[in-house]
């Protein structure tokens, strides 16, 4: 199994308490919650993960994970996941 780091993305080995690539703190990101995990996890560089993550988003009926793109015009919504669909 492959991990990563929440924050830059990079490969990393599971008992790290740093990233040696950002120097993100590990033992930090235990802490924050679940939901807060799955948005960072919407950035993960395997579709399998990312997919994941907005299906449990949804389960958990997040709206922290919609707030950011509340501000967008429909259309440009509609565009930019067309383009992030196209991409995978």
């Amino acid at each position: 199994m492959k991990w990563f780091c929440p924050n830059c993305w990079q490969q990393i080995e599971r008992k790290t308490n740093k990233c040696p690539h950002c120097n993100y703190n590990l033992i930090e990101f235990e802490k924050i919650s679940y939901e807060d995990k799955l948005i960072l996890a919407l950035k993960n560089p395997m579709r399998e993960n990312r997919m994941f993550s907005i299906y449990m988003l949804g389960q958990i009926s997040s709206t922290k994970a919609v707030k950011p793109y509340t501000s967008f015009p429909a259309q440009a919504l509609i565009q930019l996941s067309f383009s992030i669909l196209q991409k995978h």
